[in-house]
């Protein structure tokens, strides 16, 4: 009943708050000008402190060797960004 009753509160608060704005959700979906160039756009402040506790330095070190050998492989012709796409998905499956 408790439970109940607090999807009934919540209900009760959506139904009488306004409608967020009719370009909110524009602006939520594309933040960034369609010729945003990624590669060139520094990581969030907080990006080395996630890595930090989330990543130890030994699977870094991993890390990083398979991206260097991936980008050697992409350099040599070996692989397309594809391929490289494809392989990081299936290893993360």
């Amino acid at each position: 009943k408790e439970e109940l009753a607090d999807v009934k509160a919540a209900v009760e608060f959506a139904d009488n708050s306004p409608m967020p704005a009719v370009e909110l959700a524009k602006e939520l979906e594309y933040p960034d000008a369609p010729d945003t160039d990624y590669n060139t756009r520094p990581p969030p402040s907080y990006a080395d402190a996630v890595k930090t506790r989330t990543i130890s330095d030994e699977q870094m070190a991993t890390i990083e060797q398979h991206i260097a050998g991936l980008r050697q492989k992409a350099q040599s012709g070996e692989i397309s960004i594809g391929d490289a796409i494809n392989l990081a998905i299936h290893e993360e499956m």
